[in-house]
């Protein structure tokens, strides 16, 4: 379906396009209801899964990616809307670090599920079914956080809360751009140390899809790995691609290790 620079582009991409998504959906994610963001996020989601299912070529598969990537971008300001309009502070507070650690674990529970959708009925499944499971969600979330995100909705009157001591707190004719250089005057360290995270977090992108396929071609697959020679030698050491093949749980662990490396950036 793609080869070796083929999926390290994509992965570039979506790292980029989910970042950018974030950027642009935190601000638009304070005007929209939450259900209406996820729900959107979701079917479109699930709908990118169904069409790169369809393995059209590498051009349509590297937009629906893409598209994917975007719609993942919508999900997490909604969430954390929703679970700060359900919760007080301290409970919020453990259902988010919950929900975080859940991203880890479900990239595992991801890649052993899809190993075995791509070994028993072939790699479109492993767009299918993740593709039909968010569909499934998004439908769960219109169906039952509408009524909470609805105008007077215990959602809305905790963002009219927050926005009301923003304002108070910020003032009205403060500009954004000497908000954003006041942060900076004194958190400089802090916003270095941000920049960094970020890079952590997009080598841990590049190096999460490389596992995958190192796992589902040459593990599962028998094919002739093309990696760096150091990461080929690595691989020896352990015992090949064929061992690797019988003991997926190492390439598992590693798909965990590089999740709580995202995570903690």
């Amino acid at each position: 379906v793609a080869d070796a620079a083929q999926i390290g582009l994509l992965g570039s991409a979506f790292s980029i396009i989910y970042s950018l998504g974030r950027l642009f959906n935190g601000s638009l994610s304070d005007r929209q209801p939450p259900w209406r963001m996820i729900t959107i996020g979701l079917v479109s989601v699930a709908l990118s899964n169904f069409c790169i299912s369809l393995l059209p070529p590498f051009p349509a598969i590297f937009l629906f990616w893409s598209t994917n990537a975007y719609a993942q971008s919508m999900l997490w300001s909604s969430v954390l809307c929703i679970v700060s309009g359900l919760y007080d502070a301290r409970t919020a507070k453990k259902k988010t670090s919950l929900m975080v650690t859940s991203v880890a674990a479900g990239n595992v529970l991801a890649i052993i599920l899809n190993t075995a959708f791509i070994s028993a009925f072939g790699v479109r499944y492993a767009f299918i079914v993740p593709g039909a499971l968010t569909l499934i969600l998004g439908c769960a979330v219109l169906l039952t956080t509408k009524s909470i995100s609805a105008p007077g909705g215990r959602i809305n009157k905790v963002k009219e809360s927050n926005a009301m001591k923003s304002k108070e707190s910020s003032g009205q004719g403060r500009q954004k751009a000497a908000l954003l250089w006041q942060f900076l005057g004194g958190s400089k360290r802090f916003f270095l140390a941000s920049i960094l995270a970020a890079s952590i977090t997009a080598l841990a992108d590049m190096i999460q899809p490389q596992i995958i396929r190192a796992a589902i071609d040459c593990a599962l697959g028998g094919q002739e790995g093309d990696f760096p020679d150091f990461v080929m030698d690595l691989v020896n050491r352990v015992g090949g691609f064929s061992y690797l093949g019988q003991h997926l749980w190492i390439m598992a662990l590693a798909v965990l290790v590089v999740a709580l490396v995202q995570v903690a950036s």
